[in-house]
């Protein structure tokens, strides 16, 4: 009986640290998924996967780079710098956004700019952003840049947006427009981290209903670019561009941003030619590796994956934010 009582006891515990938010199944320690068929292998030395990730940066990226920091001089440099950026279409969703940091965010930060880039509003959006948003509206510098940078799914332009925000804070804070945040998003403990960490990136997990592993929703060219293969991704799931706290110091920019936008900069990498026939991800079965490709975030999951490998639970954001485009609202 006592046995009983015990595996009863035990099978309660582990159910209530599953579905109790304040824990994750990270809170386990579960040993990656390798194929052992696969013809290459990560490092185990983090000195040579920094790198052969450092080995990714592109030169020529930093005559953009300048021209890019010339751009943003009107730009008071802050504490916390929060950026973000919107088309036409997605009009909707930077107004509940602006309306949800007012509310939320605004008043827990302290020395604070806010920066929106213009991706294509119209005249009226333009008008009620200016006046609404409490914050410098920009235009993206599309003139400057390869002409595929206006190819918006490609989404070459976040990345470089982040770098070129990043030089004017401690910690840039970098929110698509369908990002929201709660009452008990635990904002202070997520700039915490981000100070002690370097980043505070949302990664579902490759198992997880909001995403899936990096093998199967990135193109072969984006692992080339990187010295890789799809196969040594299966249990690295796909890290989102989308919401990120990104702290300036030299690692984040030189080991991060930096082969990130190289990538975004090299048309066999982030804006593929086959990028709009791989846009729609599923979960269908068979999966296939390579069957979509993600752009940015399938280069910013190779990049950290590489450098973490199995701890990239130490730039997981934590719970407490979450995404609303109208069809799709999920907790993040």
């Amino acid at each position: 009986r006592l046995l009983l009582v015990l595996v009863i006891v035990t099978a309660a515990l582990m159910v209530y640290l599953i579905t109790d938010k304040r824990f994750s199944l990270s809170f386990f320690s579960v040993k990656p998924c390798i194929d052992p068929s696969c013809p290459v292998k990560f490092s185990t030395s983090p000195g040579e996967r920094l790198r052969q990730i450092l080995a990714t940066r592109n030169r020529t990226i930093q005559q953009y780079l300048a021209a890019m920091s010339e751009s943003v001089k009107s730009v008071a440099p802050s504490k916390h710098v929060i950026g973000s950026a919107a088309s036409a279409n997605h009009f909707g969703e930077l107004k509940a956004l602006i309306g949800n940091l007012k509310t939320h965010l605004f008043p827990s930060l302290s020395n604070l700019t806010f920066v929106i880039y213009d991706l294509g509003l119209s005249k009226d959006q333009r008008k009620w952003t200016e006046k609404n948003c409490g914050c410098k509206v920009m235009d993206f510098p599309f003139t400057l840049l390869p002409d595929f940078f206006k190819q918006l799914h490609c989404f070459a332009w976040k990345t470089l947006l982040i770098r070129t925000l990043i030089q004017k804070a401690e910690i840039l804070i970098w929110l698509d427009s369908s990002i929201r945040f709660n009452a008990t998003t635990p904002v202070k403990e997520i700039l915490r981290r981000t100070r002690e960490r370097g980043l505070q990136l949302f990664i579902p997990g490759w198992r997880s209903p909001l995403s899936g592993a990096i093998s199967l929703r990135t193109d072969a060219p984006t692992f080339k670019f990187y010295g890789d293969v799809a196969c040594q991704y299966e249990s690295h799931g796909e890290v989102w561009g989308g919401l990120g706290f990104y702290h300036n110091e030299q690692f984040v920019r030189e080991a991060v941003l930096d082969p990130w936008v190289s990538c975004a900069f090299d048309r066999g990498c982030m804006c593929l030619p086959s990028h709009l026939k791989l846009l729609t991800c599923t979960h269908k079965l068979p999966r296939q590796r390579s069957a979509c490709h993600r752009s940015d975030q399938s280069s910013l999951g190779i990049i950290v994956s590489k450098l973490y490998r199995e701890r990239t639970n130490l730039i997981r954001l934590i719970p407490g934010l979450r995404v609303d485009r109208g069809i799709l609202k999920d907790l993040v």
